[in-house]
Formats: structure tokens, sequence, C-alpha cells
């Protein structure tokens, strides 16, 4: 597969130049459209720990171009270029294949199994569609890596003990306070992902929640789709002392919530901020108050590593599902040549039967045919057909006997024992030959 990505991933970046380079829907757009002359057609996911573009490798040189794309974004927002470049990573043909599959399948993710981020890569690919037709020798990849991460959730169980970022973080939330269910929770945003993990939050039995929002009539509306409380963004600094904990899912250039918003804490009162934004909504010293906690996405990764730990057996399950969907997905893997010979061999024989089959039927309807022998001539025949090619072969090979384990004729004797022996059977009952 003729397949080129550039990205950058928290495995190669830290928060700050991951912010710098996530794409909303009309950067994701206006990138797309720009890479057009110079990379073709191009798919961009772009989540909270990852943005990568995906093209059809033209040159060998098309990953690179991608790469300078996410480089220069990078600069353009503030991030110095040695840094940028030294986070990105290019990758082309089998390893961009091999790499696009971890994702889909979750086994590139912050949570090990994380089962969002096929969605968020279907989610890209249809949006990439809605601006131009995305060509096959793009979208079959990325539709093949899709279905191999249906395989892995199904059948390695990997997605169970780490569902989601969202999940996990709730996770990391509830080692880290007691009485979860008794939090009051202030959510500011109100996007899918905020709605996410509101429903989460809901699910795990928490009730007051309150979900902020720069839009109030957003914040209205999503509240009651979801049975919670609703306030304008300019509520915050009363809500964050009153709050337990604050779980930010904005998406804003600027950290909304600072040190100096945050004077109304009293003393006494102990608060957990939850920064799920992308960019990074909450301003890194508001950690060093006293009384606040803040937890990002390092925690979260941390946090996913050891649950990871917990379950290598299943990972290791996935990766080998994984290798095969691969093989199966490469037209040139030795797989699919195999797969290729058989199913052309296959073919083959059966129009051979199928040849021989109507031509007995023919004298069969003519009513002036002995079945049996009839029956006979057609399955010499059927044989001879399929054995023609063959022993044209053998009689070219310099060491005929070198091919019998080919045609499982290791010993003649055993062959024919085990030839008459199903015969005997099959004479013998004839049900069991008719059922099977």
């Amino acid at each position: 597969m003729n397949l080129a990505i550039a990205g950058i991933s928290f495995k190669t970046a830290t928060q700050s130049v991951l912010d710098a380079v996530a794409m909303d829907v009309a950067t994701s757009a206006r990138v797309n459209t720009g890479l057009r002359d110079s990379a073709g057609h191009t798919v961009i996911l772009s989540t909270c720990n990852r943005t990568e573009i995906y093209a059809q490798s033209h040159d060998g040189e098309t990953a690179g171009i991608l790469q300078k794309c996410l480089i220069d974004l990078a600069e353009q927002n503030g991030v110095d270029v040695d840094e940028a470049t030294a986070a990105t990573y290019a990758l082309e043909a089998e390893s961009a294949v091999r790499h696009l599959f971890k994702v889909a399948a979750g086994l590139d993710s912050m949570v090990p199994g994380d089962s969002e981020i096929a969605g968020q890569l279907r989610t890209a690919l249809h949006a990439a569609a809605q601006i131009s037709d995305v060509p096959a020798p793009l979208a079959k990849p990325i539709e093949a890596a899709l279905k191999a991460a249906k395989r892995v959730r199904s059948e390695a169980g990997i997605s169970a003990f780490a569902p989601s970022v969202a999940s996990t973080a709730l996770e990391l939330l509830h080692t880290r306070l007691s009485g979860a269910g008794k939090q009051r929770v202030t959510v500011i945003g109100t996007g899918k992902f905020a709605r996410l993990i509101t429903s989460k939050a809901i699910c795990a039995g928490i009730s007051d929640l309150t979900i902020v929002s720069r839009n109030y009539e957003r914040a209205v509306e999503t509240a009651q789709s979801m049975g919670a409380n609703a306030a304008d963004i300019s509520a915050l600094p009363v809500l964050v002392s009153t709050s337990d904990v604050v779980i930010s899912c904005t998406s804003v250039r600027e950290p909304i919530v600072t040190p100096e918003s945050l004077l109304e804490i009293p003393p006494d009162h102990q608060v957990t901020f939850l920064d799920l934004s992308v960019p990074a909504s909450i301003d890194e010293h508001v950690g060093d108050l006293d009384g606040v906690t803040l937890l990002g996405m390092d925690d979260i990764q941390a946090y996913a590593g050891e649950v990871g730990a917990q379950h290598a057996g299943a990972i290791a399950q996935a990766e080998e599902i994984l290798e095969e969907e691969i093989s199966a997905a490469n037209p040139d893997s030795p797989g699919q040549r195999l797969n290729s010979v058989i199913r052309r061999l296959g073919e083959a024989s059966d129009s051979h039967r199928h040849y021989e089959v109507q031509r007995a039927m023919k004298n069969i309807s003519s009513g002036d045919a002995n079945l049996e022998a009839t029956l006979e001539a057609m399955s010499k025949a059927i044989v001879k057909r399929i054995l023609a090619d063959p022993i044209a072969y053998l009689k070219q090979a310099d060491d005929p006997e070198s091919h019998l384990e080919l045609f499982g004729l290791g010993s003649e004797r055993s062959v024919m024992v085990t030839v008459r022996a199903l015969a005997e059977s099959e004479i013998n009952n004839p049900q069991h030959s008719l059922a099977a």
C-alpha cells in the first residue's frame, strides 16, 4: 500500500506542542485544501493526544511534505522550529500502514485499547470526503484499519479495561477522590467530548453536576438533555469555590482558568481540576495554589500505563490480530499471494468439475446412459482434468519425487489405506456421508 503519514503524538511531543498543531474542523479543511497541489488528497486526524495527516504516497517524498506542514503549523503557533521538527514523524509504505492499523485499534493510544480513536478516524475520513472524494488508494487502507480495529475489540477484549480517555480520566479521579458519587462536579464545555465525559460522570453516580459554557443557551440545552444544571462562563469563579471537581473539555487558545480567576476559593476548600482540553484551558500555575490539585493529560497517560501493564495478555493478542489483518490487507504480502494461488486453484478445479457434471447430466437426461457408468466416467474425467497441469509440471521437474509432500503423497501405502477406509466408511454409513 502506498500510504504516507506525518504526525505528532503524546509519545513525541509535550502538551504545548500538541496544542499548537491541534486542528478543529475549519483548520483541517484549510490544511487539507492547501496540501492538494503538493501531496494530493489528505485525511487529517486530530485528537487530544495526536494530530496525523494521511495521504497517498506518490514518489516517496509525500510524508516529508506532510511533515513540513505540521512543523509550519506548530511554528505559526509559537513553537520553536527545532522543537517542532524533533516532535514530528514521517512514515511511508509498510511502516505507515502498520502505524495506521495500530492507531485505529488503540494500540498507539495514550490509553491502550482506546475505543474512541476508531470513531475519530472514521469521522476524519468522512470529513475529508465532504471536501472532496477520497481516492481509493487512500481510503482503502483506512477502511481496512477500521475493520481490523473492530476485530481487535471483539476478539481481544482490549477495550474492556480502558474503553476511552474519558473513562480513564474518571477512573483516575475516582482513585484520587473519596465518595466520588457525592462530589459536586462542574464541566466546562458543551461539545461532543464534554457531553461524553458528562454522560460517563452521571453513569458513575455523580448527581450534583453543572455544565458551564460561554454560550449559555447551549449550556442550558445540554444540561436539560442530560439532567444536569447549567451556568454561564461568568459564574465559573463562584462554581469553582463550591465544586469538588472541575473538568474542562473546551476548545480555546488561551487558558480560561487562571490563578487570578480563583481568588474566591475559600482557604479551607479543596478542589481538583482535570484539564482535558486541547489546547490546555487551565493555566499550569493553578496547580500551585493551596487546596488545588491539577491533573492533565500527562497524569492520564501515567495512569493508563499502569492499567495497560496489568493487561499485557490482551494487548499481545490484539497485536497478533493486527498482524493477520495487515497481511490480509496487503496484496503483496506472502499470505495474500498464497491466498490468491489457493483461490485460483479452487476456481480452476471447480470449473473442471462443473464442465464434467454438465456433460454427465446431458447423458443421464437423454435416457440412453447407464447411471453407474456415467458417474464413473464423470469422476474419472474430473480427476484427469484436475491432474493434467500438475502432471505436465512433474514431467518437467528434475526431481519429481521431491514434490510428493505437495500432493500429500508422502507414503503411497498410507494414502491408499486412508482412501479405502474412507470409501468403506461412506458405503457402510450412507446417512453419515449424506450429512457430511
